[in-house]
């Protein structure tokens, strides 16, 4: 009973220093330009959830999430189908690379996309940072089943060489409450 109780604490003491947001991310429509838009009968609302860790050296400001967008195609880039996420980053110490991983989960409640956006740069302790990283989308049908996104920050480079990773225990159960069969493993082994 003492050890069953002990394991309890330890538990709670884990999920202590992460908390959630959670913010409505806007509706699903999707603008092609030319006044066409996709998913225009529907009124289903993106929901955007962030994990905060207190236990990591760096933290979002405020909640995020994916959104999807469409790009035409130009001399420079291709057109097509992207997600977009823009977000803030504040240090508590000074740190030297993040990576934020984004999944997305489609309207049935399955995880559609695992989103990695790794930045390799100096960061000092209080200030904020600025960042829209943009990824591609394979397929017309991913990005009208886009829907609800959880952000968190997976890992954490200080200045003085520590690395942090995220409380994995914490973000999997949030993730199966969009998708129960998710496990840890399933989210660092999917691949789009």
């Amino acid at each position: 009973m003492t050890f069953l109780l002990f394991s309890l604490l330890i538990v709670q003491t884990a999920f202590a220093a992460v908390s959630f947001t959670t913010f409505n991310g806007g509706s699903n429509l999707i603008d092609l330009g030319y006044g066409i838009t996709i998913n225009n009968k529907s009124s289903l609302l993106r929901e955007w959830k962030t994990a905060h860790d207190s236990s990591l050296p760096i933290d979002f400001v405020g909640t995020i999430g994916a959104t999807v967008t469409y790009q035409s195609s130009s001399k420079y880039t291709s057109g097509g189908y992207r997600y977009k996420a823009e977000y803030v980053l504040k240090c508590n110490e000074d740190v030297t690379a993040v990576e934020v991983i984004i999944l997305v989960f489609n309207v049935w409640g399955q995880l559609q996309s695992k989103l990695s956006a790794t930045e390799i740069m100096d960061m000092t302790k209080n200030q904020t940072y600025d960042f829209s990283p943009t990824w591609s989308i394979s397929s017309e049908h991913k990005a009208t089943e886009a829907l609800s996104s959880l952000a968190y920050i997976n890992q954490v480079r200080t200045k003085s060489g520590r690395i942090y990773t995220a409380d994995m225990t914490a973000i999997v159960a949030e993730a199966q409450k969009y998708a129960k069969e998710l496990t840890p493993e399933v989210i660092k082994d999917f691949s789009n």
